[in-house]
């Protein structure tokens, strides 16, 4: 056989082993992240729920609690209702009375404080946006842009910088302040 004709399916074996273990270690990092926390369980699940019920006593704190319609006076057909536990640090978004997102705060974000739980795929807000991609791979989505100050709240002229990740059984999302910490992360149901 051609010396020539050797080295380049040579090549060619190696780049397909390079591509196979890159692909399966995205799929072994991805069902890895899956479960890790007990939050991504609640997702999907009704309010009345006893397990959303025990967790969200086991917060020893009093929710604000904000009704789309009723602060509005506005039909709201997909019932948003909001559960914020400031001093923990997390908030819950019910659609029609299922469990649709769980946000995380950073300090001070929307003066909450830290949340201090587990964050899936082993995310700090110490990290930055470089280390959260190291951790979870490339995005399935970027955007944002705009300048926002840690003290101001995002407003229509200064979208955030934020990545999404999807994965099975829902998706992650994470807002970076302008020096790349993170400021928000949120975890909800793709419908």
């Amino acid at each position: 056989m051609n010396k020539g004709v050797v080295i380049v399916r040579s090549i060619m074996v190696i780049c397909l082993a390079v591509a196979l273990g890159c692909a399966l270690t995205s799929c072994v990092k991805k069902e890895k992240i899956k479960d890790d926390t007990f939050l991504i369980s609640l997702l999907g699940k009704n309010i009345e729920n006893l397990e959303i019920k025990n967790f969200l006593s086991s917060l020893k704190e009093e929710p604000e609690i904000f009704d789309v319609e009723r602060r509005y006076g506005i039909r709201d057909p997909e019932g948003h209702i909001y559960y914020s536990f400031k001093k923990n640090g997390l908030s819950f978004l019910f659609e029609k009375e299922k469990l649709h997102t769980i946000f995380l705060y950073s300090e001070g974000h929307d003066g909450f404080k830290q949340y201090k739980g587990t964050i899936p795929g082993g995310i700090s807000f110490s990290d930055d946006r470089s280390n959260t991609n190291k951790k979870l791979g490339l995005p399935s989505q970027s955007g944002g842009g705009g300048k926002v100050p840690k003290t101001l709240k995002p407003t229509i002229n200064a979208i955030p910088i934020h990545d999404k990740w999807r994965f099975p059984r829902y998706s992650l999302h994470i807002q970076y302040y302008n020096d790349g910490k993170i400021s928000l992360v949120s975890l909800f149901i793709e419908e």
